[in-house]
């Protein structure tokens, strides 16, 4: 009776009110950590390179992160707890003050490695690549796995102050996808643009401190763990699930498929649907928020089931699988995702007037994946439940195999499918394991209806698969383009079509340039402005390499330094004389991120030109309109030097945004020269720290060697003169600064504040306000 009594005495359950504040505890935390995890990805990429292989080891290494800081965290709380005497609740404190704490190190960090990689050379080693990779694992790695070791520390404490915490994973799982799905959309359209990067991570960090200090306070009010304190296993699911020989080892094997495909098409989908979303950046936060409430539904609907006793077989799930995973391969393709948008164009303007084509195209984009990220929520837990069979450290096991196949499924994903194959293919490759995974459950025995079901899941995946490879083109691969040339690298996918004049390069389905006069003019423009003969020029962004050979044409050293190998490696595609441009001893091409070329060459030039990659509001545009890009510039001209940059001004840019870019230039260089292009698509901008004296015409020619002037003329009207031709197509259009920019009070674009990048909610509230 005594010990009847006692036992009863033990009973203890967790107060309303404290679940109410673990609750909201670990809604901040994941709120923060998706703050965290999205500007971390922009600055991997503005410190190393804007490449698709650093997000993805940005994904790998969070991945890494949760799963060391969960194993860890799970072994060391209740020694460590008991050690020092304090409850868990102030080592879960802890480990939140730390992650605040790398939202401010981060930054630094990165800029280190950065400089510290400098003397590595261009981007185009693997030495490299690896060494910018290690680095960055070595900065994020302590901050990811304290994120990780957040759940079994305050899942401790439950099962110290609750006698029932088996429902503990699930209720801060809850309470954590809850606050990063809210982090994943508040981040890109809320907080960058109103705090800049900065200002959003010290939010970030200030909700952790505010968590850590709550939890700190409230700690004290309870005491360590008791010696052999257990969470309470949970129960197997049913066991009709599956059939009766599935074992371990094809479950475990399963799981780790689940994880390395489900991480590997995050990746893929971030280059496939970057020309639909905007800016790769609104890609990762886009469909990072999808696949979180996806599976995090789908796991709800799991425990659901799971409680009542019904769990759904297996082989439907395995059969669902690779269909739901053909899904954005189908909607990659433009002429269905067109189509479908038009369609629905309709009821988004009932919500926003006026509404462009590409909200209801990114609308789909992300809706597409969410049926494979549903059915990836309910099949993991319920595979970990099988194999765990109830034992918490079987549980483990599982989800370890599961974690593993994350980290290595971005990697793979990004360094080997995408250089390979491209978007479109690498999704088909992807589906692969899913369709075999499918063929062996099918293989087992179980019900007609489910074989039946299986027979004819088969026919459609291979229908799938047959009209998706044979018929669809991804807008990476170039929408349908007949005679296509393509070149794959780690990089991009490089697309070169067409004939004569009409001659194309796309990168990642993004068009680049065309041939045109307007590209000779980027060089010869700032040359002849000079006040003395020039010895060396730099371009930055080769492009078709037309102002690469326009600058040679002058007779001087030239330097051209590209991010993207296959763009370089395309030249001839567009030049007949490029092997001759190749082997000239005055040129020098570059494979390298330009803002880094210009940190680490010791040599000056006398003009620095460039041509960003459009959609202006990219990521490696931003960072060739910021102000650290022209402090980097300013440092690197001669004497006397003259940087032109091209901004594609037209009917379709935003008014705000060409004032952005005037006014930051305007602000480093005291000196500044406008002048709009023949056809009004763009400004050539002369920015230099001495007064620019544009001669006449005349003079202008004048001033051209023989080759440079032939160079000039070569795309012009037989009738033309040179004196006519650059007197028509630059110096009687020349632009008023002051009347361009409008404000002087307005915002600049600076690393901290890219103005270009984040635009959804100033464009949605300048729609609103205007209909």
């Amino acid at each position: 009776m005594a010990a009847t009594i006692r036992s009863h005495a033990r009973v203890r359950v967790l107060s309303p009110r404290l679940r109410r504040f673990l609750f909201a505890c670990f809604v901040l935390s994941g709120f923060s950590g998706l703050v965290d995890q999205i500007i971390w990805v922009r600055l991997a990429l503005a410190s190393f390179g804007v490449i698709t292989p650093f997000a993805s080891v940005v994904v790998s290494v969070f991945m890494l992160g949760l799963a060391l800081g969960t194993w860890g965290g799970g072994r060391a709380v209740a020694p460590v707890s008991r050690r020092l005497g304090v409850s868990p609740l102030a080592l879960y404190a802890l480990v939140e003050a730390i992650i605040g704490l790398g939202a401010f190190l981060l930054p630094s960090l990165f800029s280190g490695a950065r400089a510290a990689l400098l003397p590595l050379g261009g981007m185009e080693s693997g030495l490299y690549l690896a060494a910018s990779s290690g680095l960055i694992a070595l900065a994020l790695l302590p901050f990811c796995v304290a994120m990780g070791a957040t759940f079994p520390i305050m899942m401790s404490f439950i099962a110290g102050e609750d006698s029932e915490p088996s429902g503990s994973f699930s209720f801060l799982y809850l309470a954590n996808v809850i606050g990063a799905f809210a982090g994943a959309v508040a981040t890109p359209v809320f907080l960058i643009e109103w705090l800049g990067f900065s200002g959003s991570l010290a939010f970030g960090a200030g909700l952790n401190f505010v968590v850590a200090g709550a939890c700190l306070t409230t700690a004290f009010r309870f005491a360590p763990p008791a010696t052999g304190s257990e969470v309470s296993p949970m129960s197997p699911p049913p066991s009709g699930a599956f059939p009766a020989d599935i074992g371990p080892r094809l479950t475990r094997t399963v799981l780790f498929i689940t994880g390395f495909t489900a991480m590997a098409l995050e990746i893929v989908w971030m280059r496939a649907f970057t020309p639909i979303l905007g800016t790769l950046v609104y890609a990762f936060s886009g469909l990072l928020a999808l696949y979180l409430i996806s599976t995090f539904l789908g796991s709800a609907l799991y425990r659901r089931h799971r409680a009542q006793g019904r769990v759904l077989n297996v082989l439907p799930l395995a059969f669902f699988l690779p269909l739901a995973a053909l899904l954005p391969v189908w909607l990659a393709i433009p002429k269905y995702i067109s189509i479908l948008a038009k369609e629905l164009l309709p009821l988004a303007e009932l919500v926003y007037p006026g509404a462009p084509l590409w909200l209801p195209m990114s609308a789909l984009a992300l809706l597409s994946i969410t049926p494979f990220c549903g059915a990836l929520g309910y099949l993991t837990p319920m595979l970990i439940d099988h194999d765990a069979r109830g034992a918490p450290e079987r549980a483990g096991r599982a989800y370890a195999i599961n974690i593993t196949g994350s980290i290595l499924g971005p990697l793979v994903a990004a360094y080997g499918l995408l250089p390979l194959f491209g978007s479109r293919v690498a999704m088909l490759v992807l589906a692969l394991p899913l369709v075999a995974l499918f063929l062996v459950y099918a293989s087992r025995p179980g019900p007609r209806r489910i074989r039946v079901t299986a027979a004819v899941g088969a026919v459609l995946a291979a229908i799938g698969f047959i009209q998706t490879g044979a018929y669809g083109r991804s807008f990476e691969e170039g929408s349908h383009i007949r005679n296509a040339r393509v070149r794959r690298d780690h990089t991009a996918t490089v697309i070169s079509f067409g004939q004569g004049f009409g001659r194309h390069l796309l990168v990642n389905g993004y068009g680049m340039t065309v041939l045109t006069p307007l590209t000779k003019i980027m060089a010869h423009l700032p040359l002849a402005s000079l006040s003395h003969p020039p010895k060396r020029a730099l371009v930055i962004a080769f492009g078709m390499g037309t102002t690469f050979r326009s600058l040679l044409s002058w007779g001087i050293e030239a330097t051209a330094v590209e991010l993207v190998p296959s763009v370089i490696d395309a030249f001839g595609e567009y030049h007949d004389d490029a092997e001759a441009i190749r082997r000239n001893p005055r040129a020098q091409l570059v494979v390298d991120d330009g803002r880094r070329f210009l940190a680490r060459t010791p040599q000056r030039f006398d003009v620095i030109t460039l041509d960003p990659p459009p959609p202006v509001e990219t990521a490696g545009s931003s960072l060739l309109y910021a102000r650290e890009f022209y402090a980097l510039a300013k440092g690197k001209l001669a004497a006397g030097g003259i940087v032109h940059q091209w901004f594609p001004d037209g009917v379709n840019v935003e008014p705000a945004l060409r004032q952005a870019v005037l006014r930051t230039a305007a602000a480093a260089f005291p000196h500044v020269r406008i002048y709009q292009s023949h056809h009004g698509f763009g400004l050539h901008i002369l920015l230099s720290m001495e007064p620019i004296e544009v001669p006449s015409a005349e003079l202008f020619i004048a001033r051209l060697p023989a080759a440079a002037r032939n160079d000039l003329m070569e795309w012009s009207p037989a009738r033309s003169t040179p004196e006519a031709f650059i007197q028509e197509q630059v110096l009687e259009r020349e632009l008023d600064l002051a009347t361009l920019v409008g404000a002087s009070d307005g915002p600049f674009i600076s690393d901290d504040r890219p103005f270009n990048e984040y635009f959804i909610l100033r464009r949605v509230s300048a729609g609103l306000a205007n209909p």
